[in-house]
């Protein structure tokens, strides 16, 4: 009885030592299965966390470019038009020569182009200096940092536009025949196997050279010269840009004369030194505003002989 009691007892302890351990086996798993699924909320919040630092990350390099951007924006800035006030003026280089748009007068250089350069200094809040150079010095005198900008009744060219940057155009003008007031030249046609006097370098050269069968093509150094020439007897007509070549016959209006036929249609514009957006900015600026008053014709005739 008593063996069957203890065995019993044995059972019993058995038993419960076996759910013990099933109960321990079952917290285990349950502690497990927490552990995992904390670890998985914490993998997962440290991927978020993860992908919130890349966020972060990405917003940092952009806010990076952005700076970059701005720092770069802040190193080009306005360095052409900071350079000329701190010198405290603006040199335009020119060949006075070319009236209306440039003469000397006295002991000072005067026209249309002074006025408008003036005003681009104006703009910029400095003095304005006008150096006055022969026509085919002028690109590589602003190469070489001699003046900040062209103003010169330049026409625009292909071949001049590698060399500088151009400003909006201005005035647009024409190439005329000047002849003797006798002469039989009529227009282009009759270029043919006649001398012609032309400033050099000039788009006037350029044309002739390139278009009329001349007999010979003088070369000077302004267009005043050339139309005296026409009056002189060397050449037999004198190709000149319109209102400087009218302005020549207005001023000998019983010698020479302008034939009816036109010559290529062009443009003037003022000129800088490659990449100085920031001073051709302004100059854009003053230009339109200057055509758009009519302000330029009220120039051109201001300076015109009569």
């Amino acid at each position: 009885m008593k063996k069957k009691t203890l065995l019993a007892g044995l059972t019993a302890v058995a038993m419960t030592l076996s759910l013990l351990a099933g109960c321990s086996s079952t917290t285990a798993a349950t502690t497990a299965a927490a552990t995992s699924k904390d670890s998985s909320t914490t993998a997962a919040a440290a991927t978020s966390a993860g992908t919130d630092s890349s966020t972060m990350a990405a917003a940092a390099t952009s806010e990076g470019t952005d700076g970059s951007t701005t720092a770069a924006a802040t190193v080009e800035g306005t360095p052409t038009l900071d350079a000329i006030k701190a010198s405290g003026k603006l040199v335009m280089l020119t060949n006075a020569t070319f009236p209306p748009f440039e003469m000397v007068d006295g002991d000072e250089v005067v026209g249309v182009d002074v006025e408008l350069a003036q005003r681009v200094a104006d703009k910029i809040g400095v003095e304005l200096e006008v150096q006055d150079m022969n026509f085919d010095l002028l690109t590589s005198a602003l190469a070489a940092g001699k003046g900040d900008l062209i103003a010169a009744g330049m026409s625009i060219t292909p071949e001049r536009q590698e060399e500088v940057d151009f400003s909006t155009p201005y005035v647009d003008t024409n190439l005329l025949i000047i002849i003797p007031k006798d002469s039989a030249i009529a227009g282009p046609d009759d270029l043919a196997g006649k001398t012609i006097a032309v400033q050099e370098t000039t788009t006037s050269d350029l044309y002739v050279t390139d278009n009329v069968d001349s007999k010979e093509v003088l070369r000077f150094k302004s267009a005043v010269e050339a139309g005296n020439a026409v009056i002189t007897g060397k050449a037999d007509a004198a190709v000149i840009d319109e209102m400087t070549g009218q302005n020549v016959v207005n001023a000998n209006a019983d010698e020479l004369a302008i034939t009816e036929e036109s010559l290529s249609h062009e443009q003037y514009a003022m000129a800088v030194a490659k990449g100085q957006e920031d001073l051709l900015a302004v100059i854009n600026e003053v230009l339109a505003e200057a055509v758009e008053k009519d302000d330029v014709n009220t120039l051109i005739s201001k300076y015109m002989a009569e």
